[in-house]
């Protein structure tokens, strides 16, 4: 609907919440920041408990969550 989005369970009767394109962006962005922190937390902790396999942990994590890789293809976020 224009600039505004609706989010909504895969269910017709649940209930919505109307976001502007911006601030989801915006909220996504965050997200995005929070993510990395938490890469370079878990980086840091794997480098002092398991070093040989920290590297590959940290790999493994943001592979399976797609942290980086949804900001590095486009150079930041894509909102459509």
């Amino acid at each position: 609907m224009g600039h505004v989005i609706q989010l909504r369970q895969d269910d017709e009767d649940s209930p919505s919440i109307e976001i502007t394109r911006g601030e989801l962006s915006g909220l996504l962005a965050t997200a995005q920041q929070h993510f990395s922190g938490f890469l370079g937390l878990a980086q840091q902790w794997a480098a002092v408990t398991t070093p040989g396999l920290a590297d590959l942990l940290i790999s493994v994590l943001d592979q399976y969550f797609a942290i980086t890789e949804a900001f590095s293809s486009s150079g930041g976020l894509e909102t459509q």
